[in-house]
């Protein structure tokens, strides 16, 4: 797992461009090149097998929509077309040639999990890998920031999974919504109460219908690590490693290592 700036001092919306790589099943972790510049509540996913796509978010001074791609081989950061509007707090997942970014807000403080609420987003863009270009498409069914979106399933079955995040009203979303691009439609599934997914926690898939939820705002940040079936919507029995440290309103993704 790749884990990418973030906040530091939440207090002072203190951001970090570091980059660290953790292995959730040692809990190892090691440092990899640093995003070109600060950054925290952006979306990140992985397009091929060693490239990692950075994209919106927020430095200390402005809100961002700027997209970015580290090759992770190469030890290099290149910029890509900037998304269609500026968001902090979005969220981003790769279905085949496809990136799929979601939501967010274009407000500072409607961006994070703090207690000034602003504009919270249903937008849902997609980008053409091939093409290098965004374009539009069918709006989330409920508004989210601070929220995860990760692909699920195989092959042309393949959707994406947003879930966590905030509404502008409500720290918590007791609902994950299942994005379909073959038919550019959503359908809304209940998450199993025994672990909250807090608003700010970071998700990754870990094989077909599992995915891995990371951190978040509890409201305290958090070194939690817990695995959820998808298929089945129902949590891992067995307790996952916890972080290096704890975070929030932070990405991650898996890279495969020689």
């Amino acid at each position: 797992m790749l884990f990418m700036g973030g906040l530091v001092v939440v207090e002072l919306n203190t951001a970090t461009n570091n980059c660290e790589m953790f292995d959730s099943e040692t809990g190892d972790s090691e440092d990899l090149p640093a995003l070109p510049d600060e950054s925290y509540s952006h979306a990140s996913c992985l397009i091929g097998d060693f490239s990692i796509l950075l994209v919106g978010g927020a430095s200390s001074s402005q809100i961002k929509n700027q997209a970015h791609m580290l090759d992770v081989r190469t030890a290099s950061w290149q910029p890509l077309p900037s998304l269609p509007g500026r968001r902090v707090s979005l969220a981003a997942c790769t279905i085949g040639n496809s990136v799929i970014v979601t939501g967010g807000s274009c407000s500072p403080d409607g961006g994070g999990c703090g207690p000034k609420f602003g504009p919270v987003c249903r937008d849902t863009f997609i980008y053409d890998i091939a093409a290098g270009a965004w374009r539009t498409a069918a709006a989330m069914p409920h508004a989210r920031a601070a929220h995860c979106c990760v692909p699920v399933g195989s092959g042309p079955s393949t959707r994406a999974m947003v879930i966590g995040g905030r509404s502008a009203e409500s720290l918590l979303m007791e609902t994950a919504e299942f994005y379909d691009l073959r038919t550019d439609t959503w359908a809304e599934v209940p998450i199993p109460p025994e672990r909250k997914v807090f608003c700010g926690c970071s998700c990754c898939p870990v094989d077909d219908d599992s995915v891995m939820v990371l951190g978040g705002d509890t409201p305290f940040a958090s070194d939690e690590a817990s695995k959820l079936d998808t298929h089945t919507m129902t949590w891992s029995a067995r307790k996952s490693p916890k972080m290096p440290a704890p975070r929030q309103s932070f990405s991650s993704c898996v890279i495969a290592v020689d």
